[in-house]
């Protein structure tokens, strides 16, 4: 058995890809000097490149019967998907009635704004808080820009 080289198989799919207009202009550039220092790989692409210009130029043939694809039909009786109907609505509820006992068992915090702070802000409050609303601030962050607070 023999081994090909690295550049060798990368060429064989370059050859390909070149034929498809599907090559970089630095791969392609990588392809022609493979080609002209490899004569086995040049002597492969021009066996290559003639077999698919004869097969692109060749006329259609008619097919003597059309062809046919079946997908296979699932078979699930009607007493399973019942059953599978059953088990998501039965989640669901189950879902639904841990979601609501949660929510009953939660703290509610009522907040009234102060009226001085509200006075002290102009009338202009972050809700619920009934702080004063807090200036724009833009920091530059690794990730980008944060921008923090609220616009006027």
């Amino acid at each position: 058995m023999e081994v090909r080289r690295v550049a060798c198989e990368r060429t064989a799919r370059f050859v390909s890809l070149d034929l498809d207009g599907e090559l970089s202009r630095f791969e392609r550039a990588m392809l022609v000097r493979h080609l002209e220092t490899c004569p086995r790989c040049a002597a492969e692409a021009t066996m290559i490149r003639d077999l698919t210009l004869r097969l692109r130029t060749a006329p259609l043939e008619r097919l003597p019967s059309p062809v046919v694809v079946r997908w296979p039909r699932r078979r699930v009786g009607r007493f399973a998907q019942s059953a599978m109907a059953a088990a998501a609505v039965a989640v669901v509820g189950v879902w639904f009635g841990i979601a609501s006992s949660e929510r009953a068992r939660a703290p509610v915090i009522a907040f009234t704004p102060n009226a001085a702070a509200v006075a002290a802000a102009g009338g202009r409050y972050d809700w619920p808080a009934g702080l004063p609303r807090s200036p724009r601030m833009v920091q530059l962050v690794p990730g980008g820009l944060y921008t923090s607070g609220v616009t006027n």
